[in-house]
């Protein structure tokens, strides 16, 4: 059985994680190469010219178009990895012994993945009272989850009630952090794609100047918002099991990745 995990850098952190199902991606074509990244997110049927509005979901977009080789499949940030030798959230100093610490190594993953369809991260509980969708309004344009709602009703109106019900929950998975059956990775993409693309025409990124800095990545947001509605709709249907997540604590220059104060608590 294959498993494939793409990790996105899109700058060179002085450390690149890999082997044989940890396969890093240089995301974006305007970066220069990095020494031990062999996948490009600007090959094939790509989104490179968009990830700065993107994200994580331009490499969700990638793999689903040009990685089908693989059982298993999931994208994961270059600092954040499931830890499949604890069920808590971590953060680890040393990026030189995660994959030992994590047990990211083929044997170990397999043991995990018997008899489960998914693997999830350890959900958030939000603090002060807020919920999915209040905690999006504190950070995030309004407008943009009041036009995702609109365009879900439209084109996919099987997933209106698990939208509501995913917005008014205060435990929830942020960051899509997950390993999933090809199935049902390219059923999420499936179910994201059209509904950031209009979201994208909606809200004329590029021209929006609402749109800028952090901002600029407002669809990669909603994708990791859009994989709660996603599994409120379909986790019923599969035999799904959490495992723990390390962050690795080193300077970033996009400061949304910093864990926030209003989860882990």
């Amino acid at each position: 059985m294959r498993i494939d995990i793409f990790t996105t850098y899109y700058f060179d952190p002085g450390f690149i994680i890999k082997n044989d199902i940890i396969k890093p991606v240089l995301v974006d074509n305007c970066f220069a190469p990095i020494n031990g990244i062999e996948l490009f997110e600007d090959s094939g049927d790509n989104l490179a010219h968009q990830s700065r509005y993107w994200g994580e979901a331009s490499v969700f977009y990638w793999a689903y178009k040009n990685q089908q080789q693989a059982d298993y499949m999931g994208v994961w940030a270059y600092r954040r990895y499931l830890n499949f030798n604890s069920t808590k959230f971590e953060f680890c100093n040393s990026p030189d012994t995660i994959l030992q610490q994590n047990g990211l190594q083929y044997p170990k993953i397999l043991g995990h993945l018997e008899g489960f369809d998914v693997i999830l991260r350890p959900i958030d509980q939000l603090k002060y009272g807020l919920n999915l969708l209040t905690h999006w309004n504190s950070h995030h344009p309004s407008e943009a989850m009041v036009m995702v709602r609109q365009i879900i009703n439209e084109i996919c109106p099987a997933y209106i009630g698990a939208f509501d019900d995913a917005m008014a929950r205060d435990r929830v998975y942020f960051n899509h952090h997950f390993l999933a059956r090809k199935a049902i990775f390219n059923r999420f993409c499936q179910f994201i794609m059209p509904i950031l693309f209009q979201l994208g025409r909606g809200l004329a990124l590029g021209a929006n100047q609402t749109y800028t800095g952090k901002q600029q990545r407002i669809l990669g947001f909603v994708a990791e918002r859009l994989w709660n509605v996603f599994l409120v709709h379909n986790a019923h249907l599969w035999r799904v099991k959490e495992v723990g997540m390390s962050f690795i604590q080193i300077e970033s220059p996009n400061d949304s990745e910093k864990p926030r104060k209003y989860v882990h608590g």
